[in-house]
């Protein structure tokens, strides 16, 4: 079943916020913004993950999967390539983000 899109205007802007699952490698779950200007990604991911380069995909002991489950999980936005980070998400970083697909 397909995801249906959110979209919203801001002062004559037009944004799209578009989920596209949870079986996303290196998350748990995506969505992306998307706008005039451009597009940006947000990830389900562990709270302390700096990186997606790090996710097991499930693999590993039960111990290591019980740290992950305790760690919970937050949204994080993803830089783009060629140097891919996670950024925290908050109110500056989510305007930030606005802010570059609206070309604002």
């Amino acid at each position: 079943m397909k995801q249906k899109s959110f979209t919203s205007r801001w002062g004559g802007y037009e944004v799209v916020f578009s989920p596209l699952g949870t079986r996303v490698i290196g998350s748990r779950g995506r969505i992306d913004m998307k706008g005039r200007a451009g597009k940006v990604r947000f990830l389900l991911v562990d709270k302390e993950s700096a990186s997606i380069w790090g996710y097991t995909g499930g693999r590993g002991s039960k111990e290591k999967a019980a740290e992950k489950k305790a760690a919970g999980l937050t949204w994080k936005i993803v830089t783009p390539p060629p140097s891919v980070s996670l950024v925290d998400l908050n109110m500056e970083s989510f305007f930030d983000a606005l802010m570059e697909v609206t070309n604002g």
